[in-house]
């Protein structure tokens, strides 16, 4: 155990590692209490699942999967801004949405 851990501090990468989980560690809370304060938490999380996607499609093209992920999420952003916006218009509010697209299926499916 004591090998292993001389091993990652010896890693001139480490440094940097530890750089960046103590800023993850420091800022996704602050960022998470805004987007749930602002009930925005669903779209947050959304965001993250677009992320994902891309992270699987920049493997699967063979490009650095950060760039992928990166465009999904801000082109997955702009759509649900987009589709929260029309909605706001239409009078809807945003526990409205599951059970409207929930309806729709319904007619799809008996149509």
């Amino acid at each position: 155990m004591t090998a292993v851990l001389a091993s990652a501090l010896a890693d001139p990468g480490f440094p940097r590692a530890l750089l960046a989980c103590v800023a993850v560690g420091a800022f996704a809370p602050t960022i998470g209490a805004f987007l749930v304060q602002k009930r925005l938490s669903l779209i947050g999380d959304g965001v993250g699942h677009v992320a994902f996607a891309g992270v699987g499609l920049g493997l699967l093209v063979d490009v650095w999967p950060v760039w992928t992920a990166l465009a999904f999420a801000v082109t997955g952003a702009v759509a649900l801004e987009l589709l929260r916006a029309f909605y706001d218009w239409m009078g809807f509010s945003p526990g409205d949405l599951p059970a409207e697209f929930d309806q729709e299926a319904r007619v799809l499916r008996l149509g």
